[in-house]
């Protein structure tokens, strides 16, 4: 994620891969006349101790803030915290089975083409904010 990033290019924190599902909301409504925040899902594609990287349906806007339920291992429990988005990458989905040597984001993009999910998809780089 780019605030993982030091000023000569090289990450701060490393990035482990991580493909989980997970629920998040926007940033409570500003004004009475918006709606309250609906829950919504995506699929983690890394992460790091800095953020996450999410491949979501909907297009999130940079600065935005999310509250992202990740799940605990193990447990029936998920934790909320909350993120900034940082960027945005529109995506679309076009593999239906993975080339010889396929890279993490062409790995996420053929499980989701596989599970019936096609279209535009978003990579979102998410930076927590605790």
């Amino acid at each position: 994620m780019e605030n993982d990033k030091t000023m000569e290019g090289k990450r701060l924190h490393v990035r482990y891969p991580l493909s989980q599902r997970v629920t998040f909301e926007l940033s409570a409504p500003l004004t009475l006349q918006e709606q309250q925040p609906e829950e919504t899902a995506g699929d983690t594609q890394n992460v790091s101790e800095g953020g996450l990287c999410l491949i979501t349906e909907r297009p999130l806007e940079e600065s935005q803030i999310i509250k992202i339920k990740l799940p605990i291992p193990n447990v029936i429990a998920t934790t909320p915290t909350l993120a900034e988005v940082r960027w945005v990458k529109r995506q679309l989905i076009r593999h239906l089975s993975p080339p010889a040597q396929p890279s993490p984001r062409q790995q996420a993009a053929v499980r989701q083409a596989i599970t019936g999910q096609r279209g535009d998809h978003y990579l979102v780089g998410l930076r927590f904010l605790f």
